[in-house]
């Protein structure tokens, strides 16, 4: 079982859902700061679509969980397309994966959904030298 919650800035609930598959239409603004949260009762591997414009990311939390914290606008304008997490309506997918698909030849590197912050989930990219201020160097903590 997925559980899937959105919370504001301030951890004020905005939203949440559960299942075994999830396919989220989430009405409302969601602005910088503001997260959204898988927690897994069972396996701890997930694959997870926070946005259309996002490619969907098969994630492995050891934690069982696993956190998105939308970016603040300067890094949406560096890394993501200028559309994303824009608007009143937001469609968010999860779904549980078996040990047949992560098994799978897949390119085990993407994580669409990797933040500079600890998430919870791998892959998880990280530099020792952070170059820029561009999020694709941002040091991993």
């Amino acid at each position: 079982m997925l559980f899937l919650k959105i919370v504001d800035k301030n951890n004020k609930l905005l939203f949440k859902t559960q299942g075994a598959t999830i396919l989220a239409r989430y009405e409302g603004a969601l602005s910088a700061g503001d997260k959204i949260s898988i927690s897994i009762d069972g396996g701890n591997v997930v694959a997870v679509q926070f946005s259309p414009l996002l490619k969907e990311s098969i994630i492995y939390a050891p934690g069982k969980s696993f956190t998105f914290t939308i970016p603040n606008e300067r890094e949406l304008n560096m890394g993501y397309p200028p559309e994303i997490f824009k608007g009143l309506v937001h469609i968010i997918s999860a779904r549980e994966v078996e040990d047949e698909e992560f098994c799978k030849t897949r390119n085990i590197s993407l994580n669409s959904h990797d933040l500079r912050s600890k998430t919870g989930g791998y892959p998880h990219a990280s530099a020792n030298f952070v170059t820029r201020e561009e999020p694709c160097f941002f040091e991993r903590n």
